[in-house]
């Protein structure tokens, strides 16, 4: 989807701000046909969004790295400190 917009917006010169062009392009992308226009017409997609935004700001420092919804790394790591949260992550879903 994200691919789809940058697609429609940089190289297609599409009005991605409308609500028409969005459905479009959901509708192209693989979502249900209507979903996206449904999603449009109500508070639905803004309540995820606001969702994921208050989440998104209590993860402190930037770059802020999410591994599997659950292990966050914020801030500038070491590699060995990634490779092992890496790990971690790993572990929690074998």
């Amino acid at each position: 989807m994200a691919e789809a917009l940058f697609s429609a917006y940089f190289a297609e010169g599409r009005d991605i701000g409308d609500g028409t062009v969005l459905a479009a392009i959901g509708d192209a992308a693989g979502l249900s046909p209507g979903r996206a226009a449904t999603m449009l017409a109500s508070d639905e997609l803004a309540k995820e969004v606001a969702k994921d935004a208050a989440r998104a700001t209590g993860l402190g420092g930037v770059p802020a790295v999410i591994l599997d919804r659950q292990l966050i790394i914020s801030g500038a790591q070491p590699a060995e400190a990634m490779a092992e949260a890496i790990r971690a992550a790993l572990r929690t879903v074998t």
